[in-house]
């Protein structure tokens, strides 16, 4: 369990206060449910306008995508933990220096893996966020929803509150990022660790099948000698 701790924490998994669970669900809903539906609002009030519409599609199926992830493990989330315990029980565990080589290099992996898509990540979201806000305050650039253009609202509404609209959907998007990449990273560390397993497993069978076969080569040595013996005393 330890290289998903995060993800767990995240999705409620692991032992958790009233408040920090209060949090966790106050989070969900308004970083992904209240969130999606002001998208899927904003749908019937955009513009007759097939750029808008499109860009407006890619983002809103971005967050469908985003949002299966999180029912996955609001739905299914003991079944994953049944998982977890199959791959710590003490038959998956190394018997021996290269099983455990085995084990330790899937968890770098999935380690580095995280850091690299976490980085990576960080970056294209502070650079999509500051970016207006750098425009609007040193070139005077009217600010506009980073996200949602939130059609539903006019102009004017929107530009009266468009530090509150900017920051909630900044936030949102943050959300968003820690969920995709937790969640990518959990799924296919899982993948890898079962991988790894499976060459342990394929580790000894090998050495099972070796093992057989010297004693099937001792077997026929031992045959063979005894029969020289016989040979030789019926000689003499």
């Amino acid at each position: 369990y330890e290289i998903f701790q995060i993800t767990w924490y995240l999705y409620k998994k692991l032992p958790i206060s009233f408040l920090q669970r209060l949090f966790n669900n106050v989070n969900i809903y308004f970083s992904f449910i209240f969130y999606d539906l002001l998208c899927t609002i904003n749908f019937f009030y955009l513009p007759v306008q097939l750029d808008l519409i499109i860009e407006e599609l890619v983002f809103y199926f971005m967050e469908l995508a985003a949002i299966s992830k999180v029912l996955t493990f609001v739905f299914f989330r003991d079944k994953l933990a049944k998982i977890l315990d199959a791959l710590e029980d003490p038959m998956f565990q190394a018997a021996n220096g290269k099983e455990q080589k085995i084990i330790d290099r899937a968890k770098r992996f999935n380690k580095r893996y995280w850091k690299i898509v976490a980085t990576v990540s960080l970056t294209s979201h502070a650079t999509h966020i500051l970016s207006p806000i750098v425009e609007h305050l040193f070139l005077s650039v009217p600010l506009q929803p980073p996200t949602c253009s939130y059609s539903f609202l006019s102009e004017n509404t929107i530009q009266q509150f468009i530090y509150p609209l900017y920051l909630y959907q900044t936030l949102g998007m943050h959300c968003h990022l820690w969920f995709n990449v937790n969640t990518d990273s959990f799924f296919l560390g899982l993948v890898i660790l079962i991988i790894a397993q499976l060459q342990i497993l394929d580790l000894r069978l090998r050495t099972v099948t070796d093992v057989k076969k010297n004693d099937d080569i001792g077997q026929v040595s031992t045959s063979e000698a005894r029969a020289n013996y016989s040979l030789t005393q019926l000689n003499k």
